[in-house]
């Protein structure tokens, strides 16, 4: 059947049981039940409206099987399932996906996508937990908080669609559940850090990720704070300024002037960062920087030849700077991003 307006089967000899509604075609189509009712009379005319839903085929089959029905089992296809998920907090921002593989161990991965862009795992790369579940991990800049995540799973080169998911969403349940003070200022400053970041790079502002949970919040920056510091000289090598670069964790890009940093090496604490050309000078970048290391002072050190260079900045000499001469949204954004350093900082300690 493809529609019907009226449908009558008599259930009477089915008295006191549960009955389940379901699409059994090959369709992955809904079925939408839009007015299911009960009649008293074998003539029904007068009728008592009792439902209103959708189920697919895979929730029905799912229905059917947690009431142990008798009825002949609708076959599921050979998908893999996301039982649970979680966004993570007070490092970066992004959600961890945790699914199952088939039981037949068919070939599957998983296509996640996020603002039209599109990653795909494959679960024979990865190594399941002691629940057998494998965990994904997707990473989000920070304007991008009321994403939808769509979720794919792909068996045998054949899609299935698992769900639709939001860091907003799942912020939301945080502040309406049972989580320590620390955790839900961590989630709120959080959600007015993304709504800054969209407000200021154009993003969805008419779905701000803090709608409803806005915060009276001024920023009070400290008075001492880590002061740009550079010593010491490599041939005509120069540093020129630095930035931050705001993606699921923040980047701090320091920028020089030169005509070439060939044979030049840039570490940070032991680790090597490579430099970048971009508009006549280079960069090198420092990528994830916890938002409760937002006050610390990263030295770079560039060396060629027995000459060395450092240069010491912190994301926080940044946010100062711009929170007293960046325009309106800039400011706003900066400000954001301090509260949500300030409840990083409480959230591990109360962690720890």
């Amino acid at each position: 059947l493809t529609s019907a307006t009226d449908l009558y089967h008599d259930i009477s000899h089915l008295k006191g049981k549960t009955i389940v509604i379901y699409n059994a075609s090959d369709a992955e189509d809904i079925i939408s039940i839009t007015n299911i009712k009960i009649t008293h009379t074998a003539k029904p005319t007068s009728t008592d409206d009792i439902a209103l839903f959708t189920v697919t085929k895979r929730g029905a089959a799912m229905a059917l099987k947690s009431l142990g029905s008798s009825l002949p089992e609708i076959q599921e296809p050979q998908e893999t399932t996301v039982r649970k998920w979680n966004i993570v907090l007070g490092d970066d921002i992004g959600a961890n996906f945790y699914v199952e593989a088939p039981e037949n161990g068919a070939a599957s991965a998983v296509k996640v996508t996020v603002a039209g862009h599109t990653e795909t795992y494959d679960l024979s790369a990865l190594t399941p937990n002691e629940e057998g579940l494998y965990k994904i991990s997707v990473n989000m800049a920070a304007a991008q908080m009321t994403e939808d995540i769509t979720v794919k799973l792909i068996v045998d080169g054949q899609e299935y669609a698992s769900g639709s998911y939001s860091i907003q969403n799942y912020a939301k349940v945080i502040l309406e559940g049972e989580y320590s003070d620390e955790t839900k200022a961590l989630v709120k400053h959080m959600l007015s850090y993304g709504a800054a970041a969209q407000n200021y790079f154009g993003v969805n502002k008419d779905n701000l990720a803090n709608a409803g949970h806005e915060l009276s919040y001024i920023a009070q920056y400290p008075v001492k704070y880590p002061q740009l510091a550079v010593s010491g000289k490599i041939g005509d090598v120069s540093f020129y300024g630095a930035s931050l670069v705001f993606e699921s964790k923040v980047a701090l890009r320091y920028y020089f002037e030169a005509e070439s940093v060939e044979g030049v090496t840039f570490t940070v604490d032991g680790v090597s960062y490579p430099a970048v050309e971009k508009n006549g000078k280079f960069y090198v970048e420092i990528p994830n920087i916890a938002p409760y290391e937002y006050g610390d002072a990263f030295v770079l050190s560039a060396q060629k030849d027995g000459q060395t260079m450092e240069v010491s900045y912190s994301p926080m000499t940044y946010m100062v700077r711009m929170s007293q001469k960046g325009q309106a949204d800039l400011k706003a954004l900066m400000d954001a991003m301090y509260g949500y350093y300030e409840a990083a900082v409480a959230y591990k300690q109360q962690a720890n």
